[in-house]
């Protein structure tokens, strides 16, 4: 697949300052404008944001990366997705997740069940998404969600809406193999944080065969997705990677080779991405928004390629 890049935001203070930062994105060759989904700090909630996005720009696609299931019923989502996809031309990537973070279900008081819970009740969310997004209509009944003769939700722009699913863990990564269109390769969060061993690139490999596992003979038509969480150009990366390694606890030429890390010059950069798309399939990779200015000489030289 062609190589394309992601750009992730927060928030943003003004309405002005949202709308530039998309626009700037778009400017400068992102694909899309993705948002996250947690409580506080300043987080714009992500639909509505994502339709301001819209708004100011043409041709940017829209992500969510990734929604929390357990905060939405899959039916409400997906008649907001579809509405968003409708009133946005068809750009709508829509990302969703088991959720994570244990104090943000405790502040509004959620239970936080297992992680094989969790992941139970996301794969019946993505089966009744999929089924109102695709058919506008669901009828349903599983563990977690009944749902009976729902029908109604606008039809989206598109003829079919990506949905990403990501992870790191064997269960999420071959659900996602089974319903996804990009599968995002991360961290396995079960733990409540990432781990920086937990991403290297045979742990990378031990990943993508779960997706495939799930996959099957749809595996080729997967997109693979990483999120960059170290961007750094430097014309000395062993001073920033040595650096990195004492904070890390991780070798510092262990550390160069992770998919999440780029470290080093523009043309150091691109062959690392051309590299992982050559050994694994990754063609989709998401910077973080505090990275957009230093990451566009690189999206300029490989988008499309």
């Amino acid at each position: 697949m062609k190589l394309r890049f992601g750009i992730q935001f927060v928030g943003a203070r003004t309405r002005d300052e949202w709308v530039e930062a998309a626009r700037r994105a778009e400017g400068l060759g992102f694909s899309t404008l993705v948002l996250p989904d947690h409580f506080g700090g300043g987080q714009l909630a992500p639909m509505p944001a994502l339709m301001a996005a819209a708004d100011a720009t043409s041709t940017l696609r829209l992500g969510t990366l990734v929604l929390c299931n357990d905060f939405r019923h899959p039916v409400m989502l997906a008649q907001e997705a579809a509405t968003l996809d409708l009133l946005s031309d068809g750009r709508l990537e829509l990302g969703v997740g088991a959720g994570w973070m244990r104090e943000e279900y405790e502040a509004v008081d959620l239970p936080f069940d297992p992680a094989g819970t969790r992941v139970e009740r996301l794969e019946e969310s993505v089966r009744i998404l999929r089924s109102v997004l695709d058919e506008g209509r669901v009828d349903f009944a599983g563990k977690h969600y009944r749902v009976s003769g729902f029908e109604g939700a606008p039809e989206p722009a598109q003829e079919k809406v990506p949905l990403l699913v990501g992870g790191g863990s064997p269960r999420i990564l071959r659900m996602a193999g089974r319903h996804a269109d990009i599968v995002g390769v991360h961290h396995n969060l079960r733990a409540g944080e990432a781990q920086v061993h937990d991403i290297t690139l045979e742990e990378t490999e031990r990943k993508l065969a779960w997706v495939r596992e799930g996959a099957g003979d749809r595996f080729p038509e997967l997109e693979l997705q990483v999120g960059v969480g170290i961007f750094w150009v430097t014309p000395r990366p062993h001073t920033v990677l040595d650096g990195l390694s004492r904070r890390l606890g991780m070798p510092p030429e262990t550390l160069a080779t992770l998919p999440n890390v780029l470290v080093g010059s523009v043309s150091e950069m691109a062959d690392k991405i051309l590299g992982l798309r050559e050994r694994f399939g990754i063609s989709y990779v998401v910077i973080q928004g505090r990275d957009m200015e230093a990451a566009a000489p690189l999206v300029s030289t490989l988008s499309g390629c």
